[in-house]
């Protein structure tokens, strides 16, 4: 993801993708070129990209500046929006997990930036309006995350999950994310699973032995609600109950 840094880092200027280092031709020794401070330190303003795990702290910190990565910029944005069932996130697998991080993480870098700015009592227009623009994109991309997730790209992948029993669908799974390929798998063992009852019915659910054991399945003595009538030898009659 793009940053852009606060103030200068010291040893850090190799992050620069323009960083050129002194080539021995000018006389200075590895070990001395490494002990330049001048030629290592990241100056302020450099626009630098880093991996969303490795620039969370900085961000939180208020360190670097943070915006939106290619993969979930305007033109992207725009695609998906146009078609979101047909696109193809085989690139970038964690798409939905990595966005959903990387918009809590722009809330936390807008509201360190609020807090460092009033404690400096700076009203900081540039960088208001760079936090604004920013939380705009973070909304929009929340909105596509969620219309691309749940709309004809969730229905297609039910479809193909609960209709391509045995069938070979890797065709179709690899242009899905982790969070839909783990989604087309439960579906694809729930028909998996149904297509066994239909073929070979259920079979007979045993009472548990602990049950058994707490004698609650004891048989039980009916007894007949209507007494039943019987003579003796003397021809007496007598009212008994079933037992």
């Amino acid at each position: 993801m793009p940053c852009t840094t606060m103030f200068p880092f010291a040893n850090l200027a190799p992050l620069d993708p323009n960083f050129i280092p002194i080539s021995d031709l000018n006389g200075i020794s590895r070990r001395k070129r490494a002990l330049n401070p001048d030629q290592l330190t990241l100056s302020e303003g450099s626009r630098i990209h880093m991996p969303l795990w490795s620039i969370e702290k900085w961000a939180t910190l208020g360190f670097v500046t943070i915006g939106l990565p290619r993969h979930f910029g305007k033109k992207a944005r725009e695609r998906l929006e146009a078609d979101p069932a047909s696109a193809d996130l085989s690139r970038t697998e964690r798409f939905y997990s990595s966005g959903i991080a990387l918009i809590h993480l722009i809330y936390r870098w807008s509201s360190a930036i609020a807090r460092e700015m009033a404690k400096r009592n700076a009203r900081g227009g540039a960088m208001q309006a760079t936090i604004e623009q920013v939380l705009q994109e973070s909304e929009e991309l929340r909105r596509i995350l969620v219309s691309t997730y749940a709309g004809d790209r969730l229905l297609r992948t039910f479809d193909w999950s609960m209709t391509s029993f045995n069938d070979d669908v890797s065709i179709y799974t690899r242009r899905l994310t982790d969070i839909e390929l783990r989604l087309f798998r439960r579906g694809a063992d729930a028909a998996s699973a149904y297509n066994h009852w239909k073929n070979h019915g259920s079979r007979p659910i045993p009472v548990s032995s602990a049950i058994l054991a707490t004698k609650v399945f004891e048989p039980v003595r009916v007894v007949s609600p209507n007494p039943i009538e019987k003579s003796d030898e003397q021809g007496n009659i007598k009212r008994i109950r079933a037992n």
